[in-house]
C-alpha cells in the first residue's frame, strides 16, 4: 500500500495498492485498524482517470 503524502499523524488520508495487475485498491487509513470498512476496487484504467482529473 502506498499512502499519500498528505497524510497526516491522524491517519486521514488514502492508502492505494499499486501493486496488483488491473485493479487498484483504495482504503481510508483509519481501515488498518477496523476491518469493517470498505475498500473501493478500480479498475486501473477508471483509477487513472480518476488521478488525471484530480492532478
Amino acid at each position: 500500500m502506498r499512502t499519500s503524502s498528505y497524510s497526516d499523524d491522524r491517519d486521514e488520508c488514502v492508502e492505494v495498492a499499486i501493486n496488483l495487475p488491473r485493479t487498484v485498491p483504495v482504503r481510508d487509513t483509519k481501515q488498518r485498524l477496523d476491518a469493517d470498512r470498505p475498500t473501493l476496487v478500480f479498475g486501473y484504467e477508471a483509477w487513472a482517470r480518476i488521478v488525471g482529473h484530480i492532478r
